[in-house]
């Protein structure tokens, strides 16, 4: 295909990539923008279950970029999990880290690592993201994600609240929303 004659498509969106239409292709890039834009924050959602163990999706974006990942643990994942996080942030330089699944490569499930801290002394938090995708038993080596996501702190409470409650079932999810 010649230079001229490529275009790059997203939803109804076209970028042209021609010379005459340059004036235009500010507009359509906003437009590619928006028509693809992730939904910002973290899901959780059981997808497989067995007697003692569950295995859980957890994919996440901060509305550019994001990641997700399968990873396996016991019922009491998501309640330990709340348990982490209730009442943050305490303090100003309160830090909690959860870490999830695995990330060795050897080892055929994913990974999350996440570290939440505040970013100033009025409560403002960042939740920093790492993501691992196995490669194991294949050729290909583990992909890896790694994100920023800014949160409110009732984000934190009703996600909290979600992680204590849920049902564990297949499709039950948990969503820790994320702010702009």
């Amino acid at each position: 295909m010649r230079e001229a004659e490529l275009e790059i498509s997203g939803g109804n969106c076209t970028i042209p990539h021609h010379p005459e239409s340059l004036e235009k292709l500010s507009d359509s890039v906003d437009c590619f923008k928006v028509k693809n834009k992730m939904n910002l924050g973290l899901e959780f959602e059981i997808t497989w279950l067995d007697e003692t163990f569950m295995q859980f999706r957890v994919s996440g974006s901060n509305g550019i970029f994001g990641g997700g990942s399968h990873i396996y643990g016991t019922f009491e994942e998501f309640k330990n999990f709340a348990s982490l996080l209730k009442g943050f942030p305490t303090t100003s330089g309160d830090r909690r880290e959860y870490e999830a699944g695995s990330f060795t490569q050897e080892n055929a499930e994913g990974g999350l690592k996440i570290s939440f801290s505040c970013t100033d002394s009025i409560g403002h938090i960042e939740a920093r993201v790492v993501v691992k995708e196995n490669g194991a038993g294949s050729e290909r080596k583990p992909d890896f994600s790694e994100f920023s996501l800014k949160i409110e702190p009732a984000s934190i409470d009703r996600f909290v609240e979600s992680l204590e409650q849920i049902q564990i079932k297949i499709g039950a999810k948990s969503v820790l929303s994320g702010a702009t």
